[in-house]
């Protein structure tokens, strides 16, 4: 439950014991609700306070605390100056016309990275053989000849 929510319970509360006859019984409800209040506005500001803490521990421990994440601010349409008012309509421009008739998408981001292949980087200096024992081999088994492209035949 958050402070807000607290104050309208607060109030709601407040406004019921306005219609109570006995002003001793009124009186006595304003000050246990400001009581209330009170210890809401404390509990709020020290679950603040331990927030702050765990992240100093957390910093300290060389971890990351909460973040601090702002709000997003929506650019409204009120451009101060003329150049800025040029610069976002060849912005809107842009992103809805393209060269390949798609709308909003960046061409560059589609392409691919060209990779060369590495095999011609690589020079290879020595070829060992290893031989193998086939008494350690198990009985059924079958040999499926070599692949051209991993050894020289």
């Amino acid at each position: 439950m958050n402070i807000q929510d607290l104050q309208a319970e607060i109030n709601a509360i407040d406004r019921e014991t306005a219609q109570l006859e006995n002003s001793g019984e009124q009186a006595l409800f304003k000050k246990l609700l400001n009581i209330i209040e009170r210890l809401a506005s404390s509990n709020d500001a020290q679950e603040s306070e331990l927030q702050k803490l765990r992240d100093e521990i957390n910093r300290l421990k060389g971890e990351q605390g909460k973040p601090d994440i702002k709000a997003n601010k929506k650019k409204d349409g009120n451009i101060s100056s003329e150049a800025e008012r040029k610069e976002a309509e060849a912005n809107a421009k842009k992103g809805t016309e393209n060269c390949d008739g798609e709308s909003g998408e960046n061409t560059e981001e589609k392409k691919k990275r060209q990779r060369e292949p590495k095999l011609p980087k690589i020079k290879i200096d020595r070829e060992v053989f290893c031989p193998l024992d086939k008494a350690g081999l198990p009985d059924d088994l079958v040999f499926k000849y070599y692949e051209g492209w991993l050894f020289k035949i």
